[in-house]
């Protein structure tokens, strides 16, 4: 499948990806539906929570379920006119989502009751935009500014520690046309394991549109949500925004370990008829056997607790030997010759 680099998330949090390969997957489930009110999405939003488990609130970890975020507990701190810091809800309200763009930040917009007045549903932004956009759970909408893109990577919620999910859906209003707005979904290696169009709505103005797709395994390692064809600022067709995001929730990614070495190193000096080589190793199984092997010599030794071997090797400088060579097993007891490199996500 086509494949895909996290430039913005990589940019925006320092990310080092190393991690297993993507296993093979079951075909995606899709959740769709559009209307005019939210009783019209409503039974294909529910049939989406079904899929992924029980709502686990705010905090904690959970070996299934899903998150939910749907705008409205944002305080007004964090609300139009002022921006959502990307990770208010891996950090404030701890739900294992962050947020990137390449625009200039993220907004949600204002209560109808706020100490400074603004208006709701980006009436800060345009005063048409409270007549075109609707909510699905009210009063709040969100939006990233200065672009279309939103990018979601899932964390473990409150941690700095990268996670997958087996699914992610949002709400979206004022979808008008077929191929405006997509979400993307995408696994830890950048590849691209499903993409969809979002339905347009049955109105032209205010209409509820969702879209959600469910895995049968946590493999979604970001999503990447087009809304709109254009950003929010001057109303034109396509000007979308966002309601509730819903989404499994986030696993924890297992690192790969270190690449297992194994090193022979030929005699290079010799003292009283005898020439020294060494064996050297990491990444080995802990207190594994090491092998080793020269012309007229066999013996062994064993890895440290840790995984790491260090030894020299003496023989007799008469010999007339360069073949020492070791043997041994990794720490995902997969067997290592010397002089090789065995990386185990590889």
């Amino acid at each position: 499948m086509k494949k895909h680099w996290l430039s913005l998330a990589i940019a925006s949090f320092g990310l080092t990806l190393i991690f297993n390969p993507a296993a093979a997957l079951a075909d995606p489930v899709v959740f769709e539906a559009s209307g005019a009110t939210p009783a019209d999405i409503q039974t294909t939003v529910n049939a989406f929570r079904n899929f992924l488990g029980p709502n686990n609130g705010v905090g904690g970890t959970f070996p299934d379920g899903r998150r939910e975020i749907n705008w409205d507990g944002v305080p007004d701190a964090f609300s139009a006119p002022n921006l959502l810091p990307a990770n208010f809800f891996n950090s404030n309200s701890p739900r294992g989502a962050v947020f990137f763009t390449l625009g200039t930040g993220f907004q949600v917009s204002a209560n109808s009751i706020n100490p400074t007045g603004t208006p709701v549903r980006f009436g800060n932004i345009h005063h048409v935009y409270p007549a075109l956009f609707s909510t699905f759970s009210p009063q709040k909408l969100f939006s990233a500014l200065n672009s279309n893109i939103t990018e979601t990577l899932f964390f473990i919620p409150g941690t700095a520690q990268s996670a997958t999910s087996t699914g992610f859906g949002a709400v979206f209003t004022d979808v008008n046309t077929d191929h405006s707005t997509k979400i993307e979904y995408f696994d830890v290696n950048g590849n691209l394991l499903f993409s969809q169009n979002v339905l347009p709505g049955t109105t032209n103005r205010g209409s509820l549109s969702f879209l959600g797709v469910g895995f049968d395994t946590a493999s979604v390692f970001f999503v990447r949500i087009r809304s709109g064809n254009r950003i929010l600022k001057t109303p034109n067709r396509d000007v979308v925004v966002m309601d509730d995001f819903i989404y499994g929730e986030p696993q924890a990614l297992h690192q790969c370990p270190p690449a297992a070495t194994l090193v022979a190193t030929n005699p290079t000096y010799s003292c009283g008829g005898t020439c020294w080589g060494h064996i050297s190793g990491t990444g080995l199984a802990p207190n594994a056997e090491v092998d080793i092997f020269a012309p007229g010599l066999i013996g062994n030794g064993s890895a440290d607790s840790n995984g790491n071997f260090d030894s020299d090797v003496g023989l007799s400088c008469g010999a007339g030997w360069s073949g020492l060579h070791a043997t041994s097993t990794t720490a995902t007891n997969q067997p290592i010759a010397s002089n090789t490199v065995n990386s185990p996500c590889n």
